[in-house]
């Protein structure tokens, strides 16, 4: 595999996580620069912990995503910290929504805020369309939106809030 410019400086939020941590080992063995967002268990990075920058930060917490921002200065940015459970949306969906909307809100703001020209990647999900059948399958993007759940719903609102940051 080659490497990359390791001068490229990536941001990983919810590294943590099933997804952010397969991710930033791909980085890290790329050769690029990556920091990594966390909050609890970090198991799942042990075997790359001295080759990546782990920093607590709750999305939640405008301020210290704003400090993460600035201190990281990062190029590309995998956003990927969310509450991804739909079960759990329906039980507490105020905060699947704050998690997830206005995590995603501070992060675009805090890049924006800092001047950096970074490229953001937003994950987002397939509960955003809900699957009528096996002939909705793929999913295509220009599909209509059906949500079917707090989450499916906060996933659409993330969508269209980096689509505008994007716009602008």
């Amino acid at each position: 595999m080659p490497h990359a410019n390791p001068r490229i400086r990536c941001l990983v939020t919810g590294a943590e996580g099933f997804l952010g941590c397969h991710l930033a080992e791909f980085l890290v063995a790329k050769g690029l620069t990556v920091y990594g967002t966390v909050q609890g268990d970090t198991r799942n990075l042990d075997h790359i912990k001295d080759k990546l920058s782990l920093l607590p930060c709750d999305v939640v917490d405008r301020q210290r995503v704003n400090e993460v921002a600035l201190e990281t200065k990062p190029d590309v940015v995998f956003h990927l910290a969310a509450q991804s459970l739909p079960v759990l949306s329906w039980q507490d969906p105020e905060t699947t929504f704050r998690v997830n909307v206005m995590g995603t809100l501070h992060l675009l703001e805090a890049i924006r805020r800092a001047d950096l020209d970074s490229v953001v990647v937003v994950a987002g999900s397939s509960a955003e369309y809900s699957i009528g059948g096996q002939d909705e399958i793929p999913i295509k993007e220009s599909r209509e939106l059906r949500p079917t759940s707090p989450y499916g719903v906060s996933k659409v609102a993330v969508d269209l809030l980096s689509r505008f940051y994007w716009q602008t």
